[in-house]
């Protein structure tokens, strides 16, 4: 009876322990913890052209985006966007962010610059690779025309 005691609390104290690691790798996270952690150090970096004015390539994103993470994929991950737009309309900001689990991961960070009135820079940090493909498609909309 003691020898099975020991097995079992043997076991309980391995499965403690797994427990322990996984919530402590989940609390510290592989993404950014802060919107200024996502853009000083991002793990891929995409920058582009449009040819279009910032305000026009923002609300392209923006639309998009707000509808593309109205409903979160998994239950685990609640997706949102926030948007800022300069009040001079040449310059802008659209952040991706996940609220599942404890606290806030930023995903992607974007911002737009025009250069000129029909050409807008695009830069648009990644925190991990996989969510690249998020942001290629950003690039994407930032380019097509909404319909009307």
């Amino acid at each position: 009876m003691a020898g099975a005691m020991n097995r079992m609390s043997h076991k309980f104290r391995i499965q403690l322990t797994v427990a322990a690691v996984l919530i402590a790798l989940g609390l510290c996270g592989c993404a950014p913890q802060t919107l200024a952690d996502l853009r000083n150090h991002p793990n891929n970096v995409l920058t582009f052209e449009v040819p279009t004015d910032a305000q026009t390539a923002y609300w392209r994103i923006v639309i998009r985006a707000r509808e593309r993470y109205r409903i979160p994929p998994m239950a685990r991950h609640q997706p949102g966007i926030s948007a800022d737009l300069d009040p001079s309309g040449q310059a802008a900001h659209i952040t991706l962010w996940d609220s599942g689990g404890i606290g806030i991961r930023y995903v992607l960070a974007a911002q737009l610059r025009q250069l000129e009135p029909a050409r807008t820079l695009v830069e648009i940090a990644c925190a991990t690779r996989p969510v690249r493909e998020e942001a290629d498609l950003w690039e994407a909309w930032s380019a097509t025309p909404l319909e009307d």
